[in-house]
């Protein structure tokens, strides 16, 4: 296995040679050990594509632009990394891989960038326009950092921390959405706290190799941390969701400024 593809010394077993495309593309007609990650990912992609629009409420949603935003943020995280786990063996070219994995984490921050624009102007709606403004304006260039960083990241923990002052401040808002001047559905809650907890607990599980770590090689090709990772990060996109349609709702009810649900 070439270095830059070693990211998992726990996985023995399951390994694909170096793959032209087409070779790649057939990959996906047996098994191996990227099968899983590969499908936990292309699923949700061919749902969004086939059932996108009934992923927001547009009849009963006045909003502009968010809702746009939020289907796009839904889908893009998936184009990446079905590319990614389907051709990372491409003539196991470093340099390939590495674009890859750029594309992989563009996707990822789009969905957590995009996708939380609906949840942040939610929780800052009842403010004044000088404040929503600014809570925007801060994500906004929260998440421009995010992306110069996770760019030029050297590696995983690194790739992580480069989202980490995107989510403090989503934290943040979650505690101005808890207080008496804060906005946003009361049903949304749930699928905000879930959206970052559950990817969250599939990260450390992810960064642990657990686990596979306490039974090496038997794990090769399901059940690993990665698998495990995949499904919680598809279940947190689906709780982001559930919190976005629920806000598109709710900030098409009231007025910007002049609201509370508490």
């Amino acid at each position: 296995v070439p270095v830059h593809l070693r990211f998992n010394p726990f996985v023995l077993t399951g390994y694909r040679g170096a793959l032209d495309a087409w070779s790649s593309v057939a990959s996906l007609l047996y098994l191996h050990n990227e099968t899983i990650n590969i499908l936990t990912h292309l699923s949700p992609l061919l749902y969004v594509m086939i059932r996108g629009k009934s992923l927001v409420p547009w009849d009963n949603v006045d909003v502009p632009l968010l809702p746009v935003f939020a289907l796009v943020a839904s889908g893009s995280s998936w184009v990446g990394s079905s590319l990614y786990h389907l051709f990372m063996n491409y003539n196991h070219d470093p340099r390939w891989y590495k674009r890859l994995l750029t594309f992989d984490m563009i996707g990822i921050w789009v969905t957590q960038s995009f996708g939380a624009l609906t949840t942040v102007t939610a929780a800052c709606y009842c403010l004044s326009a000088l404040w929503r403004f600014v809570c925007v304006a801060t994500y906004a260039l929260l998440s421009l950092w995010g992306l110069s960083k996770v760019l030029v990241a050297r590696d995983a923990v690194e790739r992580r921390l480069s989202f980490l002052f995107m989510f403090l401040f989503r934290m943040g808002l979650l505690m101005l959405r808890l207080s008496p001047v804060g906005g946003g559905s009361p049903d949304a809650l749930p699928g905000i706290i879930l959206q970052d907890a559950v990817p969250c607990i599939g990260a450390v599980i992810s960064a642990t190799h657990v686990p596979e770590r306490w039974f090496p090689g038997r794990l090769d090709y399901a059940c690993n941390s990665h698998n495990i990772m995949h499904v919680l990060v598809v279940a947190g996109l689906f709780f982001m969701v559930s919190a976005t349609g629920a806000d598109l709702l709710w900030m098409s009810t009231n007025d910007p400024g002049n609201c509370a649900w508490a």
